[in-house]
């Protein structure tokens, strides 16, 4: 209360730091303006009209404006977390992304099989007008809950470690990010997919002998997946034995196990279906078969520690 007891104070409030949000704003800019220049296979000359225009499908109208939204509205979460006005917030992204936007496609004039439009330019800046808007609208709902979500986090240190080893996950099979929405090419996938046994290159190297090189790196691969989802497994095994009350040993740890387990499978299938837009990548039985193994192997492992966690909370 003030000196004179009627009415109350109006100290400043310094808002806390968002956890996170400047590392989500950079990779929310890195991944669109890698999808925009890959692959990065510079000509000597330029070729095309810069800013041409040219004809856009709905759907590739649709992914430019999807593009940069996820920036613009974090963007703004934090811009008005900070105190900032939302015009100014509004105002500044739409330039920050038509300056980004610009620079991808005058680089795309030196770019085989891209052409530089400003329907392009346009959809992005839009699209991320569009997030800014939707930023500023939710923005105090949105730290309110991602503050929580940091304080939830804070003392739950086996839960950071999974949703780290769960990002860098995504970024590995997702890379190098050349995702196409184009509908004849979705409808070609069908052709590209191989369910019949996983690592055919492996197995005719072994069996009949083959190319050598190609069998190295498909087991390679295997073992890199075997191993990323291990850890994973492994960190969701202790956190949920972290976060369940213990009543009984023997029934948290079975079900720390169960829940690691419907949690591994859940992200394998998400992580399957977010790589069937991407070009570089082929939809075979590889990868969920050593994603199974990974997560039983992590599961198996993860109950060493667990083990401690349960009977030191008991």
């Amino acid at each position: 209360m003030s000196a004179s007891g009627l009415t109350p104070d109006l100290d400043p409030v310094v808002p806390a730091p968002l956890v996170g949000a400047r590392w989500c704003v950079v990779i929310l800019a890195m991944i669109p303006l890698w999808a925009m220049v890959y692959p990065l296979n510079l000509q000597s000359s330029a070729s095309g009209v810069w800013l041409g225009g040219g004809y856009e499908s709905r759907i590739d109208l649709a992914s430019n404006l999807l593009l940069f939204a996820p920036l613009g509205l974090v963007a703004a979460i934090a811009a008005r977390h900070r105190g900032r006005s939302a015009i100014r917030t509004v105002i500044v992204i739409a330039m920050a992304v038509g300056v980004l936007s610009l620079a991808c496609e005058t680089v795309q004039l030196w770019l085989p099989k891209r052409d530089s439009s400003r329907l392009d330019l346009l959809a992005n800046t839009g699209g991320a007008v569009l997030g800014a808007l939707a930023g500023c609208v939710i923005a105090r709902r949105a730290v309110a809950t991602w503050s929580a979500l940091g304080a939830w986090l804070a003392p739950r240190a086996w839960w950071r470690r999974a949703l780290i080893v769960l990002m860098l996950i995504f970024a590995v099979k997702t890379a190098p990010f050349d995702v196409s929405l184009d509908r004849q090419y979705l409808i070609s996938q069908d052709r590209r997919i191989d369910l019949s046994a996983p690592m055919p290159d492996a197995r005719r190297w072994l069996m009949h002998g083959g190319d050598a090189r190609a069998a190295t790196l498909e087991l390679l691969r295997a073992a890199s997946n075997v191993a990323m989802f291990a850890i994973l497994s492994a960190a969701l095994v202790v956190a949920t034995c972290q976060s369940s009350a213990v009543m009984n040993r023997r029934a948290s740890m079975a079900g720390a196990m169960a829940i690691a387990l419907l949690l591994g499978g859940l992200l394998v299938v998400a992580l399957e279906l977010s790589q069937w837009p991407v070009r570089s990548r082929w939809v075979d039985l590889t990868d969920p078969a050593t994603a199974a193994v990974g997560m039983l192997l992590g599961a198996v492992l993860g109950l060493i520690p667990a083990s401690k966690e349960v009977s030191g909370s008991t």
